[in-house]
């Protein structure tokens, strides 16, 4: 069974799916509101026909991946920029 794209739902079903999107991300214990947005829209775009990412899962973990190293490197340069600035 192939679940509808987010234009096929009715206004009932994209509010039970944006519950759903919303529950599992509080489920992965995200570090920040950034990466809940960003893990979130990442998984939105798979149910989206005009998403390079909508019903390919491989692209999906593509894009999740590239996610990931970007905020990483931004946590990273944000670490080093508190603690340069912290000085006992």
């Amino acid at each position: 069974m192939n679940l509808p794209s987010i234009q096929e739902m009715t206004n009932k079903e994209k509010e039970l799916f944006n519950q759903i999107i919303d529950e599992q991300v509080q489920l992965m214990g995200l570090e920040s509101e950034r990466d809940e947005v960003t893990i979130e829209n990442l998984l939105i775009d798979f149910f989206d026909e005009e998403s390079e990412t909508y019903d390919n899962f491989e692209k999906l973990l593509v894009e999740t991946e590239i996610a990931e190293e970007l905020l990483d490197t931004t946590y990273m340069q944000e670490d080093t920029k508190v603690s340069s600035a912290w000085k006992p």
